[in-house]
């Protein structure tokens, strides 16, 4: 399994809460903060955060003051403290003596000439690559000093002293000089462009949009990630990620985005009851008050107006302005520990990749962006260091965050996938409506149930606070955002397989509720002894969509809950329906409105059962023997169990496959590590194969799918020969590489039902058939092998599947029920199934190497098997009336007869 319920985490309990070790590949990181002066050891603070990823920024005019002058003496304090795993950005600002705007900036365009040049010599183009090459070359010297990515002239478009908005054009010719520079010395350097300050309009788009669609247009070949800064709204962040995606997807191609500074909580995201910033209002009643013979900085003015101020300001701005006041200060951590979980939770969710938090250490004097500081600049922890780390320790190495649809909007609940132990840790918050950050943090807490089930979770707020909670996951939730992880002791009792060899098909589960033998805990304890490892079909417990979503927007999991989180067996989770699935809901009654397409419902169906039991689930079966539909063709005669909502024009297995991959996108896009196993093909014949599989192919293709999965409730004697047609058909359509699965194999104990099989049939063929069936198959290169069924339906004359269990309608065992016990004990995990004669009308003989090493054979068939030197006893595979079987020596050499009972050798 590879996302197990769990969390493996293992460094040592930090108050009350296991972290995890600390990660190089995490997505976090934290940039140094304004200038390169006083670096000092700070990578020992950045590491103690948990992360590896930083940044300083550079000025041109302090690397070179003159020209062909270099003072690398910042950079070096800088790249000797970068070890080899560190991911260290290096930003240079376009300043200085060969630029248009003198004094210090944040990039501007080059002039012709270096000003006061008595001869231009080389032009200052010439003489900015030289420069950066010059940078390269110094980081190469001390074998690249950790350096990862390059970046230049950050928020451009932006005022002063930014880079200026008018300079489009140049700004992307000295994008592609550095570009070029950087990679001639370093051909896999990691060269960021675009750097957007992250402001929005209130048309919802970036500020200065034609510089920067100028930009995406112009230099796709000369940036390998784009930045997009991600400050202000938290709730912007998608749609502001998302427009830059689209204009690049606009212009042809598709590049990873980063966030390359972000912080908070920002003053200007918090509002009066009509909306407005009240940071603005506050910034224009300071500018009033200056009056024009003021020699002030806007800055200081700004500043002192605050202090003298207060009580005309609103209370909502006191707690970034009046830290002194211990009730403020605590306010104001309170909303940066929101602020920081929620803000780096929202951004990898919008599919950020990298993300640098602003700042590690400051003055801390700027009114929006000072407070957002983890040290001050004497470099003592402030209360948001503690925070940032706890986040990055409980959440390790992410690799994906998803967001789980509840039935309440105001619930932000989040499964953050993680790559060091391949779990999930959730993350949870309430915010009402578009509550800003100070009201929503001050809200009553609201007692919600969260859709997760952990039998002994973790939960602890961001700020490192237990949380109270009942039940599966029933808990109050506020502004604050929480953390919910596992505790070890339920990581040590997971015991699913990870690879599953042998299971068994259609339980079922809460069957009715007289007789304990449908009841999930008898079932999951009879698992045990059997040897099972996987089921499939779980009937009342499953995720069919008329299960979980019988009504629109009526969900029901209680059932699925209580068994898919079973941590000791493998849920095959079939989707949408047992046979006949659609994307159409099942509450549609008029066939004019049947969907071969996903729409809003089926998307929505999809998303909610996928989000939830992602943890939990890793095969994902899309629908089952699909090639039913063929009785909704024009002109079938076939009509029996057609849904009432069914297609006058049929649905055509080219159709099914576009449906097919469209699901399997959307599973994907909500849990990248799931396996799509393709619906169980109800046998293997011409049609299966010629028409509809071919047609699937044709509609969808074959990369939506992981898994080829078939069923077989025919003879054993035919078998070899029709899984040859299945090999020859995938060989023929390149697709002999994925593994295959048969979910369905089984066969009746009752003399009297003979429409599948007739040897004739009796509860000691059944459980021969175990043997025949499950080893064979195994020996035909099948990875998984699924019995149907395990308790069996009642035995009418009627009905046409009746008596298939190893145990029967009552719960009673069958002899077949031991057999699969002897053949699952004995023989799994087995490491190599090998047939050394497959013959129907011969003899059939398996050797199984099984993972221990050990060497067993499975026997039938006519004529003699002579014992090899690597057994010494044997079994028949059918019980006698006790279920017991009668082990009996036997030596090298020695001759036995063979018959339709298996033997089992070892």
């Amino acid at each position: 399994m590879s996302k197990l319920l769990v969390l493996l985490l293992t460094l040592a309990l930090l108050g009350g809460v296991v972290y995890a070790d600390q990660v190089s590949e995490s997505p976090f990181g934290v940039a140094y903060g304004e200038g390169s002066r006083n670096l000092d050891h700070f990578m020992d603070y950045i590491h103690d955060l948990g992360v590896s990823r930083t940044k300083v920024s550079f000025y041109w005019n302090d690397l070179e003051p003159k020209p062909g002058v270099y003072d690398f003496s910042a950079l070096d304090q800088y790249l000797s403290q970068l070890g080899p795993d560190d991911h260290g950005l290096l930003n240079i600002f376009t300043d200085g003596w060969c630029t248009q705007q003198q004094g210090v900036c944040k990039g501007s365009p080059l002039v012709d000439c270096p000003y006061n040049a008595a001869d231009c010599g080389a032009s200052c183009a010439d003489r900015y690559r030289e420069f950066i090459l010059a940078v390269a070359e110094h980081v190469k010297e001390l074998a690249n000093g950790g350096i990862k990515y390059w970046q230049r002239d950050t928020e451009p478009a932006s005022p002063f002293p930014h880079y200026p908005a008018d300079a489009p054009e140049e700004y992307v010719e000295l994008q592609k000089i550095f570009y070029e520079a950087v990679k001639s010395v370093f051909p896999d350097a990691i060269v960021i462009g675009g750097n957007h300050n992250g402001s929005i309009t209130k048309s919802g788009e970036p500020t200065n949009a034609e510089f920067f669609d100028y930009f995406l247009k112009n230099a796709r070949d000369y940036f390998d990630i784009l930045d997009v800064r991600l400050y202000n709204d938290i709730y912007t962040i998608s749609s502001r990620v998302e427009w830059f995606r689209d204009r690049m997807h606009m212009y042809g191609y598709d590049k990873p985005i980063v966030c390359t500074e972000q912080g908070g909580p920002d003053p200007r995201t918090v509002y009066d009851d009509r909306g407005r910033s009240l940071f603005f209002s506050l910034l224009r009643n300071a500018e009033k008050d200056r009056s024009t013979t003021d020699s002030r900085s806007k800055l200081t003015h700004f500043l002192r107006y605050v202090r003298s101020h207060r009580d005309d300001i609103d209370p909502k701005l006191w707690p970034f302005y009046f830290q002194g006041d211990p009730e403020q200060a605590e306010i104001y951590t309170r909303m940066q520990a929101a602020d920081i979980v929620e803000r780096n939770v929202v951004t990898i969710a919008s599919g950020v990749e990298g993300i640098w938090w602003w700042n590690l250490r400051s003055p801390g004097a700027d009114p929006i962006f000072g407070q957002m500081r983890l040290m001050n600049d004497r470099y003592e922890e402030l209360p948001g260091y503690d925070i940032y780390q706890r986040m990055t320790r409980t959440l390790g190495a992410v690799t994906g965050i998803v967001r789980i649809q509840t039935d309440d909007p105001s619930v932000y609940l989040y499964r953050v996938d993680r790559s060091d132990d391949e779990s999930s840790v959730y993350v949870a918050w309430r915010r009402e409506g578009n509550t800003d950050p100070y009201d929503a943090l001050l809200a009553p807490a609201v007692e919600v149930d969260l859709p997760i089930t952990l039998s002994q979770p973790q939960v602890f707020d961001a700020q490192g606070n237990p949380v109270d909670h009942t039940g599966a996951l029933r808990l109050k939730l506020g502004g604050m955002p929480i953390y919910i992880v596992q505790s070890e002791t339920e990581a040590e009792a997971y015991t699913r397989a990870s690879a599953p060899q042998i299971g068994l098909n259609f339980i079922r589960v809460y069957w009715d509720d007289t007789h304990d033998c449908f009841q999930p805990d008898v079932i999951f304890q009879d698992f045990a002894d059997l040897g099972v490892q996987a089921y499939r079909q779980f009937i009342k417990a499953d995720l069919y969509w008329n299960i979980v979503e019988p009504r629109d927007d009526e969900w029901n999991f209680t059932a699925a809950d209580a068994v898919i989180t079973d941590p000791d067996f493998v849920p095959i989770v079939t989707l949408f329906s047992n046979q006949f699935a659609s994307p159409t809901p099942p509450w549609c009654d008029d066939p004019s409105e049947f969907q071969k397409t996903l729409g809003p419902e089926a998307i929505d169906y999809l998303t909610h059962v996928v989000d939830r039991y992602a943890p939990y689930v890793k095969y994902w079966e899309i629908g089952n023997e699909m090639e039913h539909w063929r009785a909704a063709d024009p002109g079938s005669t076939r009509r029996r169990g057609l849904p009432k909502c069914h297609p006058s024009d049929g649905f055509s297995p080219q159709e099914q496959g576009a449906f097919f991959a469209q699901v399997a996108a959307v599973i994907r896009q909500h849990d990248p590590d799931a396996i799509i196993v393709m619906p169980g093909m109800g046998g293997l014949n011409d049609y299966v194969f010629d028409t509809w599989l071919s047609g699937v192919i044709e509609g969808g293709g074959s990369d939506w799918f992981d898994i080829v999965n078939y069923h077989y409730y025919g003879p054993w004697e035919p078998y070899t020969i029709l899984r040859e047609k299945l090999d020859a058909f995938l060989k023929e359509h390149g697709l002999d590489d994925k593994p295959v699965w048969m979910t369905e194999t089984g066969s009746t104990s009752s003399p009297t039902l003979t429409i599948r099989t007739d040897y004739p049939n009796s509860p000691e063929t059944q459980a021969a058939d175990v043997f025949r069936r499950i080893v064979q198959a195994w020996g035909a290169g099948d990875d998984l092998v699924l019995w149907h069924t395990y308790i069996g339906s009642a035995d009418t004359p009627t009905n046409t599947w009746r008596e298939y269990g190893l145990r029967e309608a009552d719960g009673t065992a069958k002899p077949a029920l031991y057999s699969f016990r002897l053949l699952a004990n004995e023989l799994v995990p087995f490491e190599s199934v090998t047939p050394l004669q497959a013959d129907p009308r011969g003899a059939n003989i398996y050797r199984i190497v099984t993972e221990s090493g050990d060497t067993k054979y499975v026997v039938w068939g006519s004529g003699e098997f002579t014992v090899p030197a690597d057994v010494s006893r044997m079994t028949s595979a059918v019980p006698d009336a006790d279920g017991n079987f009668a082990w009996q020596e036997i030596t090298f050499g020695q001759t036995i007869p063979l018959s339709s009972i298996p033997l089992l050798l070892k």
